[in-house]
């Protein structure tokens, strides 16, 4: 009895943990890669796309500043029209360092960055009421990391292995307007939203 208490006990303090400090949540894990030649210059270009992302399960908190909600004209944000305009953006702006080796005719890559999630707007919108419409936290930094392995063809071998970021990309529109009364709008606007997703990691083999 004393030991199967002690048990309830030891379960009870880890349930409470587990609710006071929330943990990052890893995304599942995909890949996909596709390999091209080109005749031109004599090479082959493999690609390898690693989708995933350490989210925070923390959920936005909508926004309540009581100057944006209380008055004698009380307004309100509404973000609508929310879509995906690029599911899978890579940005060769930004290489990532990468780590690699060679065994045979395969090579290995891998690479892990912490990359921030972006956003603009054509109108000035509190952050929090993005987080809540988007899903996430559109200004947080999220960890992201892959590994792939390429297969270098007969008779090449590796010119170069590079990494850079994936961003899921989507669209939004807004407007300000009034708690109560339908159809007074003071502002509108429109904006996108970029989320590291994933990495992407290319291999170049040349003769």
């Amino acid at each position: 009895m004393i030991k199967f208490k002690r048990v309830i006990s030891i379960v009870l303090c880890i349930v409470l943990m587990v609710t006071l400090f929330p943990t990052s949540v890893k995304a599942q894990v995909s890949e996909t890669s596709e390999i091209v030649y080109d005749s031109v210059t004599d090479t082959y270009t493999e690609t390898v796309r690693i989708y995933s992302s350490d989210i925070s399960n923390e959920a936005p908190v909508p926004d309540s500043k009581p100057e944006l909600f209380k008055g004698s004209r009380p307004k309100k944000w509404i973000i609508y029209d929310v879509r995906v305009t690029n599911p899978e953006w890579t940005d060769r702006s930004k290489k990532l360092g990468v780590v690699k080796a060679i065994n045979g005719s395969s090579v290995t890559a891998s690479a892990t960055a912490t990359e921030s999630a972006m956003y603009t707007s054509d109108v000035s919108i509190p952050v929090s009421i993005l987080n809540v419409a988007l899903g996430y936290k559109v200004t947080n930094s999220y960890s992201i990391s892959g590994s792939a392995t390429g297969n270098i063809p007969k008779g090449y071998k590796l010119g170069a292995a590079r990494g850079y970021p994936i961003y899921e990309v989507r669209s939004f529109k807004a407007k300000l307007v009034h708690s109560i009364i339908q159809g007074t709008v003071y502002k509108r606007g429109s904006g996108t939203t970029k989320k590291p997703i994933g990495i992407e990691i290319v291999f170049q083999y040349t003769r």
